[in-house]
């Protein structure tokens, strides 16, 4: 397109011209073609009231300020909008059961609706953007915050349930090792009762062999086999029961007797 000179009655109004098919050039065909592009995205959004009311214009350029006039209305109808979404802005609150990414959802269509309409906020409302702000990082560090605890939660979850294995194996393990302890206690009885018969067995043994020995019997040194010879007892002095008596003298031999024993004597050695 060509721009020719300006009207001197509307010097800010310009009115292009498009240039002839023999002075077109490469750059000239792009945009040609980009803004068919623009057009065409643009159509398919459009409802067929809309699309009726702006199918007269050529460029993607007059197609989208047509559609701004038509959104947005007259001059006061922009102002009524304004105001409507400024009461909204300021009574802003959270509803109940709302969840914090709805309400951030409602206060950014507030925000890109008065931006649409060429809306400047004031220090005010700029500070209770501010505040929204630093409200959606309180809103991110809850969310991070939630989720860590979930994770925690699940972790804990993980590590009671370990535990609880490991206490039922710790009691599985101290019943094993009670009747292991029995078991160990019942085999200590038998070897101890094995061990006591063994010394008995024993004693018996050598009381036996002792018992022989004590008597003066020696079973190697007798001639006759599964005899034994018995060794009579020492006589014993029996003490005088009678009391109050006195002892007996001993009776004097006479001296003829004495002589005749005394020579008997000496014939039983003399044949010997």
């Amino acid at each position: 397109m060509e721009n020719p000179e300006r009207n001197p009655a509307t010097p800010d109004v310009v009115q292009y011209i498009p240039k002839p098919k023999e002075k077109l050039d490469d750059r000239d065909c792009k945009k040609h073609n980009l803004d068919n592009v623009a057009k065409a995205a643009i159509f398919k959004t459009l409802d067929p009231i809309t699309f009726s009311k702006i199918k007269h214009l050529k460029t993607a350029m007059e197609i989208w300020q047509g559609l701004g006039k038509l959104c947005e209305g007259s001059e006061d109808l922009r102002k009524q909008k304004i105001e409507v979404l400024l009461e909204k802005f300021k009574s802003f609150k959270m509803l109940p059961g709302e969840s914090f990414d709805m309400l951030d959802e409602r206060f950014h269509k507030i925000l890109n609706d008065l931006a649409s309409l060429n809306h400047i906020l004031s220090p005010k409302e700029k500070n209770f953007k501010k505040m929204m702000k630093d409200f959606e990082e309180i809103n991110l560090k809850h969310s991070s915050l939630t989720e860590e605890n979930k994770l925690l939660s699940e972790e804990n979850l993980k590590l009671t349930e370990s535990r609880k294995s490991q206490l039922n194996e710790i009691t599985q393990l101290k019943t094993e090792n009670e009747s292991l302890s029995e078991k160990v206690k019942s085999l200590n009885k038998e070897l101890g009762i094995l061990k006591s018969k063994e010394a008995v067995n024993k004693l018996l043994e050598t009381t036996k062999h002792k018992g022989r020995k004590g008597l003066g019997f020696d079973p190697s040194s007798s001639k006759r086999k599964g005899k034994t010879t018995f060794i009579p007892p020492k006589p014993t002095v029996k003490p005088n029961k009678q009391k109050g008596k006195e002892k007996e003298k001993p009776t004097e031999v006479p001296k003829k007797e004495a002589g005749q024993t005394s020579k008997r004597k000496q014939f039983h050695m003399k044949t010997f």
